[in-house]
């Protein structure tokens, strides 16, 4: 996991808290994308480094499918 800078943790973290607000559509979009991206990116990270799969990577893979953009799964502003 020390391959993987900082950055790329915590971009899609902030990313997710300022989608509390009222934004376009678009935005939404967007953080589905960067959100599965990342998730994806670190739990196959994290998988080459240790061959033995993690829970943390399950977790990792499930937040991908939960945030992919091909088929949204939509929330509604209470979730």
């Amino acid at each position: 996991m020390k391959s993987i800078p900082r950055i790329v943790w915590v971009v899609p973290a902030l990313l997710l808290l300022i989608a509390v607000w009222r934004l376009p559509y678009g935005y939404y979009t967007f953080t589905r994308i960067v959100t599965c991206a990342v998730a994806v990116l670190i739990a196959v990270a994290g998988t080459q480094e240790r061959p033995v799969v993690q829970t943390w990577s399950f977790f990792l893979l499930a937040v991908a499918v939960l945030f992919n953009p091909f088929v949204p799964i939509h929330f509604n502003r209470a979730t």
